[in-house]
């Protein structure tokens, strides 16, 4: 859901969706459109909704649409391609959400925890 409609592309209208807020309120969401996130970054479908504090965003879109992985730890928030592991956005936490950076720090360092099934045979 963003914002600012004019951060958004291929804006199309949409039948009135009621969207609730934080505090309870309702405000429709009428408009539909792409966003560019960062150069490796695009997300469709998305909802203009006036009268957001922040513009926020479905993970599970993200990693449905970018092919990544998306890790989050208590400081940081790593999207990463799936192929070539490589870091293709950064967030920061800020007041209980995560905000994405503009521009990807020089170098990151996530370690990955990996977990396995075991199967016992009988």
């Amino acid at each position: 859901m963003m914002r600012f409609l004019s951060m958004m592309d291929d804006i199309h209208d949409v039948e009135p969706i009621p969207v609730a807020q934080r505090n309870g309120s309702l405000t429709i969401a009428t408009k539909r459109g792409s966003i560019i996130l960062n150069s490796k970054l695009r997300l469709n479908h998305v909802l203009y909704v006036p009268g957001l504090n922040c513009s926020l965003i479905s993970i599970a879109q993200l990693i449905d649409e970018n092919y990544c992985d998306v890790t989050f730890t208590k400081k940081l928030c790593v999207i990463q391609d799936l192929t070539t592991r490589s870091p293709i956005g950064v967030g920061e936490p800020r007041r209980g959400v995560y905000y994405l950076k503009k521009s990807l720090p020089a170098k990151i360092q996530a370690n990955k925890v990996e977990s396995y099934d075991i199967g016992i045979l009988d």
